[in-house]
């Protein structure tokens, strides 16, 4: 675990670095993008060449605050669905644009396919609740 604080200045210049490499001015993707171009420099300044990601936990396991109100609404496991069919559009284009800039190999191990099947076959009860998000990971964490 490497820790970065991160300074305003710097904020400011991998906001406009991130901007440039997405070609966006997107909020959500420039957000996220600049932490990834700061993550992607400090692997690279350590000379590694694979950074792992937590990519489809959230969509995988209702880490979203819209997977509460599917919750409500009785759809969860058709907005887990949708997650999934538009994660590599909506996130993972994002991340691997950024990392093969910096010539980093990312990997998802919450993206394999048996990780995959064996999530989505976990009843949703584990997975969330009204009170929490990512159920299943919570209990899991009790243990390590």
């Amino acid at each position: 675990l490497k820790e970065h604080i991160i300074l305003e200045e710097e904020l400011e210049s991998v906001i406009k670095e991130a901007i440039l490499l997405l070609g966006t001015r997107d909020l959500i993707k420039v957000s996220i993008g600049a932490l990834i171009v700061i993550a992607c420099k400090e692997v690279k300044k350590d000379g590694v060449k694979i950074l792992l990601t937590g990519s489809g936990t959230e969509d995988t396991l209702a880490g979203y605050q819209k997977h509460s109100k599917a919750l409500a609404n009785n759809t969860l496991a058709e907005e887990l669905k949708q997650g999934l069919l538009t994660l590599y559009e909506r996130d993972l284009s994002r991340d691997l644009t950024i990392a093969q800039h910096f010539n980093i190999q990312l990997d998802s191990p919450y993206l394999d396919e048996d990780y995959i099947k064996t999530a989505i076959s976990i009843d949703n009860r584990f997975k969330i609740n009204q009170n929490h998000r990512k159920l299943i990971l919570r209990e899991l964490s009790l243990y390590l």
